[in-house]
């Protein structure tokens, strides 16, 4: 199962959700763990 990484724009946290391909192409919903914020970007990983 791939791993995203998000950043939080509002709190500069980082942080990783595990998900499907299938629901990542679905839309996920993303809040920061750390602030509640719905303001995330997501990183790119290195590979």
């Amino acid at each position: 199962m791939p791993i995203y990484e998000y950043r939080c724009t509002d709190c500069d946290h980082d942080f990783a959700l595990n998900a499907t391909i299938a629901k990542s192409e679905n839309g996920l919903d993303v809040g920061c763990p750390e602030c509640d914020s719905e303001q995330a970007q997501r990183r790119l990983a290195p590979s």
